[in-house]
């Protein structure tokens, strides 16, 4: 079993544990009973916690946008949580504004099979997305299970809170062998009811208001800078942006900055704030 963790990969041998399922044949058959419910989230998230405890689960699909090569598209499936009652405000930001930013999953994108993808959340960078999804929430560790291609992407992500054990090597193992039973349940789910908001993450890019903002405040931005600018309101990301431009990527970091400086923004939320005329 291969496991990303922290950006780097390990692999760990047969001889780490058992890493036993043990479910009830009751909690799956309430996994199948709601596909293509809004009770599928937090039933398979029961059917993962009969083997492994988790304190919340998000699914997600990952598949490449319409048109283009190198640029995907995010559905979300749902999320649910034993300590709260509703995640969903939370992680409907994330998936808005944050996602294309978060380096778990950029490396493994279109990758072919199933991964097992850990997230130590103390050795990451500060910042908004650290702040907003793990630090205010008081989670320790995400563990995200990844199966499919290049055409489809599925994921489940399951995270601990703070003074939680961390996940054990027995428990990978388990939930690496679950993964088997999961994806096809999850893959069924898909099909049968289509991502919970795919209005919100597929919705048009904010270039007109973007331009009439910058007409209306009298503000000039060189031509990088309104390039870029309008890559990030297609939900590009800044790596993305200047691949696609042929530039350097510190280079369109210097041009990002520019930009933000010019529109008195400093993140990507700001920036669609900002052309919306939500400032």
């Amino acid at each position: 079993m291969h496991i990303l963790y922290s950006g780097l990969t390990r692999t760990a041998t047969s001889d780490a544990g058992s890493g036993a399922i043990r479910v009830r044949p009751e909690t799956v058959g309430a996994v199948v009973g709601a596909i293509g419910t809004e009770g599928f989230a937090p039933a398979i998230g029961a059917l993962i916690g009969e083997s492994v405890p988790i304190d919340y689960l998000h699914l997600e699909r990952c598949r490449p946008r319409a048109g283009s090569e190198s640029d995907y598209v995010v559905d979300w499936f749902g999320s649910w949580s034993v300590r709260y009652e509703d995640v969903s405000d939370v992680m409907r930001d994330y998936y808005r504004d944050y996602w294309q930013d978060d380096p778990l999953t950029q490396p493994v994108r279109a990758q072919k099979g199933t991964l097992v993808l850990l997230r130590d959340v103390g050795a990451m960078a500060a910042g908004e997305l650290r702040r907003r999804f793990f630090d205010e929430p008081r989670i320790a560790e995400e563990c995200m299970l990844v199966h499919g291609d290049a055409k489809n992407q599925f994921a489940l992500s399951l995270t601990r809170g703070r003074g939680q054990a961390a996940f054990a090597m027995d428990e990978l193992f388990c939930l690496r062998r679950m993964a088997e039973m999961l994806f096809p349940m999850f893959e069924s789910h898909v099909r049968a009811c289509g991502a919970r908001r795919p209005a919100l993450l597929d919705e048009p890019a904010h270039e007109d208001g973007f331009e009439a903002q910058l007409e209306r405040e009298n503000i000039q931005l060189s031509q990088r800078e309104r390039e870029l600018c309008k890559l990030l309101l297609s939900r590009w990301s800044v790596p993305e942006a200047a691949s696609h431009l042929d530039i350097k990527l510190s280079t369109a970091k210097t041009y990002v900055g520019r930009a933000f400086a010019k529109l008195g923004v400093s993140s990507r939320k700001e920036l669609f704030a900002w052309a919306g005329g939500n400032a």
